[in-house]
């Protein structure tokens, strides 16, 4: 799919005004083990009082996975995720996952590696609240690999306190 443009997609979001954290994972990293991890980062943040509103945990591909789990294991509503080409059979498959918090999945129309977010949001609970964006780039999976405000927008929107 091309460079990933990891780093610049993270300066572009810091740039929005975001404190953000980040860590590059391991390959082969383990979506369900990785999102006890998440969740645990996640719970230090609320210990040293960060309001939940204001956090938002972001992933693409595998690591919107590592947000889908992190989300059932935190269980908190006020919480903020975006999932970014990341639905599909693998979470199909875990009917476990129960997603909590505010979430937003967003996926590209060419990217055949992925589908709606539909199911997986049908399992939220009563305080959770669910949006689905399609977005029509071209390049497939990578079309996230770039900071493009077709994407970037929705999320520093559906991460903007205000947005809550």
């Amino acid at each position: 799919f091309g460079l990933y443009e990891y780093q610049e997609i993270l300066e572009v979001l810091a740039g929005h005004g975001f404190v953000v954290i980040s860590e590059a994972r391991a390959a082969g990293t383990n979506p369900m083990e990785y999102g006890v991890v998440a969740a645990e980062q996640v719970s230090a943040l609320i210990a040293a009082e960060v309001a939940p509103t204001n956090i938002t945990v972001v992933g693409f591909s595998k690591g919107g996975g590592i947000a889908v789990v992190a989300s059932s294991i935190l269980a908190n509503d006020e919480l903020n995720f975006v999932f970014m080409g990341t639905c599909g059979p693998w979470l199909e498959a875990q009917p476990e996952i129960v997603p909590h918090g505010r979430m937003l999945s967003i996926h590209e129309t060419s990217d055949d590696m992925v589908s709606s977010c539909e199911d997986l949001f049908s399992r939220t609970g009563e305080g959770s609240e669910t949006r689905e964006i399609v977005i029509n780039i071209g390049g497939g999976h990578g079309a996230f690999y770039r900071p493009r405000p077709e994407w970037i927008d929705p999320v520093v929107e559906w991460a903007s306190p205000s947005a809550s």
